[in-house]
């Protein structure tokens, strides 16, 4: 769990462990927040897309399960084509764009930045490192990197 940075799988096998003083208060921070009405999302700093853990905060809108719909519409028109070309317009978290780039290898994307820059550079400004649009950026469109959760 993101307390303990451990999954569930180990918090069961070892039943006897106890938290320390800083996981009990980070664990009560967390319930501290969500009875305030703050997403899970927001507390963990994570959210699941279309099978991609993407990175979440307060500055962006946390994605939908319907918006994974849209992704459903649209691959059956982009697989029609031989090379699609997709905007990114109106990114948050990029969870479209990702879901997109994940199964459309040969497609061709935009990030918002050159939509609207009028140099003549061919290169658009490169992500921030730690977003999700620089995940997509920077890996193969067949494996989308994410995190692994270390055992405690």
């Amino acid at each position: 769990m993101f307390t303990l940075n451990c999954d569930r799988a180990h918090l069961y096998a070892h039943p006897e462990r106890e938290l320390t003083k800083e996981e009990q208060s980070r664990y009560d921070e967390a319930l501290t927040q969500r009875t305030k009405g703050v997403p899970a999302q927001y507390i963990t700093g994570h959210q699941e897309f279309w099978g991609l853990d993407l990175i979440v905060s307060p500055a962006v809108l946390i994605p939908r399960p319907e918006t994974e719909h849209l992704i459903e519409t649209v691959l059956p028109l982009a697989r029609a084509l031989k090379n699609p070309k997709i905007a990114d317009v109106g990114t948050g978290s990029g969870a479209i764009a990702l879901a997109l780039a994940k199964e459309l290898p040969n497609a061709e994307f935009t990030p918002p930045t050159s939509l609207h820059a009028r140099s003549k550079s061919p290169k658009p400004t490169p992500p921030a490192s730690n977003s999700n649009s620089a995940r997509r950026a920077t890996t193969n469109s067949n494996a989308v990197s994410s995190s692994t959760t270390p055992t405690c």
